[in-house]
């Protein structure tokens, strides 16, 4: 029995504002067809249609890459290519606000560590 879902790797480029504020999104989906193309090409339409992930970005751009492998097909289920997409830009935008909370806090620590306190 084959299925599941199939596999996609996301390559992105990512610019944001000194307020972690996303100005620009760039995605590249790679996705694994399998051994047959079948439904793949459309599952690849739905993951770009959906990979704004109801989220404003004012510079966004997708595309895709559809590869056929030697390993078996997936079939399709509701949401074909959404669900990975969708992860996947959530998980940008964790890391995005991680990496800006991170020089914010050690803004904060070198602003505080370089003065005195009054006690």
């Amino acid at each position: 029995m084959t299925g599941g879902r199939e596999p996609l790797i996301v390559e992105y480029d990512v610019g944001f504002e000194d307020t972690g504020r996303i100005r620009a999104l760039s995605l590249v989906l790679h996705m694994d067809s399998g051994c047959t193309i079948d439904e793949s090409e459309s599952d690849l339409g739905v993951a770009l249609m959906h990979s704004d992930h109801s989220y404003f970005i004012s510079d966004f751009r997708a595309e895709g890459v559809l590869y056929k492998t030697n390993l078996p097909s997936n079939t399709s289920c509701r949401a074909p290519g959404s669900v990975q997409v969708c992860h996947a830009v959530s998980n940008i935008l964790r890391c995005t606000n991680v990496n800006y909370l991170h020089r914010l806090k050690r803004l904060i620590q070198y602003s505080f560590g370089s003065r005195e306190r009054a006690d």
